[in-house]
């Protein structure tokens, strides 16, 4: 009888003790391995407590199936839950476990990712990415949902790697939530990426939700500082607090998506905290992207303002809240519970608050009234 061909078997090995010693590892099967139950790995601690750096670690297989081949990958390795991380120390990638604070500079172009579900802490972190095809990520790569809390008091950057990632990047149906009161946070890419939300050409992200905290956001040429980018999509994005600026460069809105008819924004909503959006020029597309909302032809869902202290102001040819040139947005709405709104509409654009330039929008309602295009800039709107 023939025996089965088993597929191929893949040991894991990570680091047990220390995050960045790196004098203990642990092996152990990859979840999912077809008859897993038929190997043993020896010696037995090497999946327990770990063996170390040089021990020879065996897996035999005393099952029915013939085996095709065997690997052993290594995992970046992760602290303890509520660990201090040092990222001057490293010397690998990393993946950062709920509880863990980061802290220094970066010392190598390694990947730092957080995982899914986790809640990390920045601790005075700098991660200032080459901009190198060798190193295809983001400053900040989340798994998953995550929620990044900035320590009082801190000051912290994190900027892309290659130039077509962002600076913080979270997947596709996934939400980034960043917290925090005193602490700040500075968040770029090297080129095209936004400053928090998409990649180029495909990279699309999730959802961004900033609680609070001191946040600069500065995306590259057609990119969001916050939300999407050239040719890429972003979910919604929410503004509950904190003191928030956004700067999109070359087409792409401060807050919103970026250039092209591809570049789509989900939705925004903000209720509280101050926020700062631009659209600036650099390159080809000349900034003319919405302060809020699409960016030079890309498309934008619902924009509702409804707490906060706002400021807008578009690129040449895009409006201060609404589309970029070409842009579509979909309906405004600025409710009476906020504290000020004020837009500004970019050089040659007729409206502070709407269309673009060749661009479209919805309905727009300012303070319970239907009002069409607002044509004066800068316009107020402070109840």
């Amino acid at each position: 009888m023939t025996k089965r061909i088993l597929s191929m078997l893949v040991l894991l090995v990570a680091v047990a003790t220390g995050a960045v010693a790196q004098s203990t590892y642990k092996v152990s099967v990859k979840e999912g391995t077809e008859d897993a139950s038929s190997w043993t790995i020896t010696p037995a601690e090497a999946t327990t407590t770990g063996v170390a750096a040089g021990t020879e670690v065996k897996a035999t297989y005393a099952g029915t199936k013939k085996v095709k081949s065997v690997k052993a990958v290594k995992k970046a390795p992760a602290a303890p839950a509520g660990k201090t991380v040092d990222l001057s120390t490293l010397n690998t990638d990393y993946v950062a476990q709920n509880g863990d604070v980061l802290t220094s500079t970066l010392g190598g172009n390694y990947k730092i990712t957080i995982a899914d579900g986790a809640t990390v802490t920045l601790d005075g972190a700098t991660i200032n990415g080459e901009n190198s095809e060798e190193y295809k990520w983001a400053g900040i790569t989340c798994e998953g949902d995550a929620v990044i809390i900035l320590k009082d008091g801190t000051s912290n950057t994190v900027k892309g790697f290659y130039e077509n990632y962002p600076g913080i990047y979270v997947p596709v149906g996934k939400t980034l939530t960043i917290q925090g009161t005193t602490g700040s946070l500075n968040a770029s890419s090297n080129f095209y990426g936004a400053g928090i939300g998409a990649g180029y050409n495909g990279l699309h992200c999730g959802n961004i939700e900033i609680q609070g905290g001191i946040i600069a956001a500065t995306g590259g040429n057609g990119a969001a500082g916050i939300g999407g980018n050239c040719v890429t999509r972003c979910g919604t994005i929410i503004i509950s607090g904190g003191e928030v600026t956004a700067t999109g460069r070359s087409g792409g809105a401060g807050i919103g998506s970026g250039y092209g008819g591809a570049s789509v924004c989900a939705g925004i909503t903000i209720s509280g905290g101050t926020v700062h959006a631009t659209s600036i020029g650099s390159g080809a597309y000349f900034g003319s992207g919405a302060g809020i909302g699409s960016g030079t032809y890309g498309k934008c869902g619902d924009i509702t303002i409804n707490g906060g202290t706002v400021e807008a102001t578009g690129g040449i040819h895009g409006a201060g809240i609404g589309s970029g040139q070409y842009g579509k947005c979909g309906d405004i709405t600025i409710t009476s519970s906020v504290t000020s709104v004020t837009a500004t509409k970019g050089v040659d654009c007729d409206n502070s608050i709407g269309a673009g330039i060749e661009g479209t929008c919805g309905t727009i309602t300012i303070g319970g009234t239907v009002t069409g295009n607002i044509t004066t800039s800068p316009y107020t709107y402070e109840p």
